[in-house]
């Protein structure tokens, strides 16, 4: 407060000392120079000087003359004037005695963005055009359903080349300068170059092709006879070649099988290259707190397999989930489970997401969600959930879903194609006194994700379509509950129940509301009544969304893409 008011106060600044394994995972993302070997100095100074061969190939900067520079110096806010440095990073990967591979240099010249005084105005735009998973999932459930081959390829310098934004902003050259300039001369910002927080805003009838982009990485898929879309997009940036399958996308790999005709997403090589096992030292109690160092070791591997968790693995979301509320004061016990989903990463490295050919005018949306009541805590688990707060440690009840995209096919003797579209496994921000309430939580979050979601598909499919005028039977959406009181609540004729806790009236009849919308005759009866199926724990999907526990039900699914559902 005192420093707010802008009077003097005394500020201590701790800096952390890197373990061993966060200074590898540091120098994954960046390797400063003086660590660079001198062996490879020759490799990355190449890189440097391609990369600023960039900037003047597409004039993203405009270098001035000496004196235009000491006119700058003279006249113009200092503010305005960014200082710059070269980032260097060996995309390589991570390297072990059983994994030596050769330096793959690169450089990129950042300008000192987070000091851009025009960010104070809050009139600047910095949202990026990044693409959310399931919207990737749909393009490409989509691209499956229609028989196209998703393509992809990467923009060159994609920043550089965005749209020219000249706003009166300099930068200094890099410590050791830059090629074919002298010491002295600033560069004119031209357009987004790296470390601005602009930078990745400006560079961004009937359904005959789709663009997919993640920054500077895109995916196209187009019908036959629409190949002219490649070659015009191509005309427009300055793309390499397009890469066909299999190849790899925002770090996931993409290949069809052969025997299935599948499109398969796995992250094998990152899991191989980036997710090192954790070490727990041997003869240490479960509840001894973990020390300094293997705290900062189990933040960096809970964060590794975060990521695996949100693009590919939801049979890792849970124990993540977990292990992040206890990041802050891990336990030995705690860095044991951090090491087992680790080893479960490992073990299942192949297991990936799996698209199927689904019949575009036969689909269905097939939700499964569960919940487990007061079954963690922020720090640790604790014997007793029946209080919401337990030696000053929150307590959570934890929910989740899992949501698949299918035809009525899954539900014969046989069974048939289901994709995974979308998942979820999270803490209740709600606190929920019974298991009923956390399940009720559970369907409520599970259908208003399964609702957004047909409306993102019914809007691909359907071209101007207005998402007032969707009908149910245009998607048809069913959930999947294991909870036969919730089930049986949501059947029964009239007002439902009041349960014990009041408040949850208001959550059931919005359920009830909007199952009712997504009856698609007036008959009930001849429908099967609401659209919500109880089925038995052990053949619950979502059951290790909310539990840590290996989910061999839902991993078989992923590894076949056949599901056989069992319901009431």
């Amino acid at each position: 407060d005192e420093a707010a008011e802008g009077i003097e106060a005394e500020v201590l600044m701790v800096k952390q000392k890197k373990t061993a394994r966060t200074q590898r995972k540091q120098d994954e993302k960046e390797i400063p120079y003086a660590r660079i070997p001198k062996e490879h100095l020759e490799l990355f100074q190449a890189a440097a000087k391609t990369q600023w061969e960039q900037h003047e190939k597409y004039e993203a900067v405009r270098p001035m003359s000496l004196s235009e520079s000491k006119q700058v110096r003279d006249t113009v806010d200092p503010k305005r004037i960014l200082r710059s440095r070269f980032a260097y990073r060996d995309n390589a990967g991570l390297r072990t005695d059983q994994r030596e591979v050769p330096v793959k240099a690169k450089a990129r010249l950042c300008c000192g963005g987070h000091l851009d005084p025009d960010l104070e105005t809050g009139n600047l735009r910095t949202d990026a055009p990044t693409v959310a998973r399931n919207s990737l999932h749909l393009f490409l459930n989509v691209c499956w359903m229609l028989g196209w081959k998703p393509k992809t390829a990467d923009i060159e310098a994609a920043f550089l080349n965005g749209v020219k934004a000249p706003r009166g902003l300099y930068m200094e050259q890099p410590k050791a300068g830059l090629y074919g300039l002298v010491p002295g001369q600033l560069l004119e910002i031209i357009k987004g170059v790296f470390g601005l927080a602009t930078s990745p805003r400006d560079s961004r009838g009937n359904l005959v092709a789709m663009l997919c982009t993640h920054v500077d990485d895109v995916k196209l898929a187009y019908a036959e006879g629409y190949e002219q879309v490649a070659k015009r997009f191509g005309e427009e940036f300055p793309l390499g070649e397009w890469d066909e399958l299999p190849y790899t996308y925002t770090g996931s790999q993409y290949q069809v099988e052969e025997e299935t005709g599948d499109l398969v997403i796995r992250q094998t090589d990152y899991v191989e290259r980036r997710l090192e096992p954790l070490k727990v030292k041997r003869g240490r109690e479960d509840a001894e707190a973990a020390d300094p160092e293997e705290m900062q070791d189990n933040m960096s591997a809970v964060g590794g397999i975060s990521w695996l968790a949100g693009q590919t693995r939801p049979d890792l979301s849970c124990g993540c989930s977990m292990s992040q509320k206890k990041q802050k004061s891990p336990r030995v016990k705690d860095l044991k489970e951090t090491a087992r989903l680790i080893k479960q990463a490992q073990t299942e490295k192949d297991v990936g997401i799996r698209l199927g050919k689904l019949d575009k005018d036969n689909l269905k949306i097939f939700v499964f969600h569960d919940a487990a009541w007061a079954n963690v805590t922020s720090e640790e688990c604790v014997d007793d959930p029946t209080q919401q707060q337990i030696d000053n440690k929150e307590v959570y009840s934890h929910i989740g879903y899992t949501m698949f995209l299918a035809t009525n096919d899954v539900k014969s003797e046989k069974g048939g194609r289901a994709n995974l579209i979308d998942w979820r496994s999270h803490g209740c921000p709600r606190v929920c006194r019974s298991t009923f309430a956390a399940e009720t939580m559970a369907c409520a979050e599970a259908l208003e994700a399964a609702i957004a979601m047909r409306g993102m598909l019914l809007e691909i499919l359907h071209l101007g379509l207005d998402l007032r005028d969707v009908d149910a039977a245009m998607l048809p959406i069913e959930c999947i509950t294991d909870c036969k009181s919730l089930y049986d609540t949501m059947h029964k004729d009239g007002v439902a129940k009041a349960p014990s806790e009041k408040r949850l009236m208001l959550d059931l009849s919005a359920i009830r509301e909007m199952l009712m919308e997504e009856v698609v005759s007036d008959d009930l009866l001849a429908t099967g009544g609401m659209p919500i199926r109880w089925i038995p724990t052990e053949f619950m999907l979502a059951d290790g969304m909310t539990k840590v526990m290996k989910n061999e039900r839902l991993l078989a699914v992923l590894r076949t893409g056949q599901l056989k559902l069992r319901v009431k």
